[in-house]
């Protein structure tokens, strides 16, 4: 998500085995390593006192057309009890290989080989995704997308790290799937959700979202106040534009899912819904 931690996100302190699971060859796809899980369809889904198994979330890597242009797709399901927040499947280059080798699997384009060694390959789905449902995500390093599965090969699989929202406790709980251990794992800490700044002057111009799950809150006299919503809906944004205009925000522009307000108070007012990654982003500026 953009509005999300990367790769070994910032919850890192005091992870925990609390599961230990096996894991057969592939998830569903040629390219993949023989140390991926084997996933089982029948699987029972989580209830709320269990923690997350690799079996539940069943995903692909594969080819794809996008945009009329080839890339890797990492696609998954989601058959926790949970929503999730983020989902990163990350690669790095198997170890005997050659420069000459990877610039061969990489024929016809330009390959980074210290960068990919180094920092290797991640595959995301960012965004909320419910529990049933399925959603894709690219597969990039230093901003480059894969577009071949002989580019695939060179990779192997390293670590998932499943970020998910626990409605009991609310807050945002992070899990990691190692492959060469074959254990899933469960990072002690938590991500809480943000408060909503109530005795703050800006927070007073505009509309406290409904929702509890605010995360990226910043206020601040120079720059201003902006948050995100996650798990909003495209209703929550209508909403959200109709409580500004009754707060006296008149709009400016909206085209799709953005929607600009007048200045107001030497202030400006933007509203953004991502619907892809169900987020809400709100950003109210100081008027420059």
């Amino acid at each position: 998500m953009t509005t999300y931690k990367k790769y070994k996100k910032t919850t890192a302190a005091g992870i925990a085995c609390f599961m230990m699971l096996l894991a057969a060859a592939g998830c569903g796809n040629e390219a993949q390593s023989s140390n991926e899980p084997q996933v089982d369809e029948d699987v029972p889904v989580s209830s709320s006192n269990d923690g997350i198994t690799i079996k539940q979330l069943p995903y692909t890597v594969k080819t794809s057309i996008v945009g009329g242009d080839k890339e890797m797709m990492l696609s998954v399901t989601n058959n926790t009890e949970f929503s999730l927040t983020d989902f990163q499947l990350h690669y790095t280059v198997k170890p005997d290989l050659t420069d000459e080798q990877i610039t061969e699997a990489f024929s016809g384009t330009e390959v980074k080989i210290k960068k990919l060694r180094k920092n290797g390959l991640t595959c995301e789905v960012e965004g909320f995704l419910q529990k049933g449902k399925k959603a894709t995500g690219e597969c990039k390093y230093e901003g480059n997308t894969f577009t071949d599965d002989k580019q695939l090969d060179v990779m192997d699989p390293e670590m998932i790290t499943v970020e998910y929202l626990n409605t009991d406790t609310s807050a945002l709980h992070t899990v990691y799937y190692e492959f060469a251990s074959q254990e899933m794992v469960d990072d002690a800490s938590t991500s809480s959700f943000d408060v909503w700044p109530s005795g703050s002057s800006r927070a007073s111009q505009i509309p406290q979202p409904t929702s509890t799950y605010l995360t990226n809150l910043m206020d601040d006299d120079l720059f201003g106040l902006s948050f995100s919503v996650i798990g909003a809906t495209s209703a929550d944004y209508q909403q959200y534009i109709n409580d500004c205009v009754d707060m006296g925000w008149q709009v400016e522009s909206s085209m799709g899912s953005s929607t600009d307000f007048a200045a107001k108070d030497d202030y400006t007012l933007t509203v953004y819904f991502y619907s892809s990654s169900s987020v809400l982003n709100v950003s109210l500026d100081p008027q420059s």
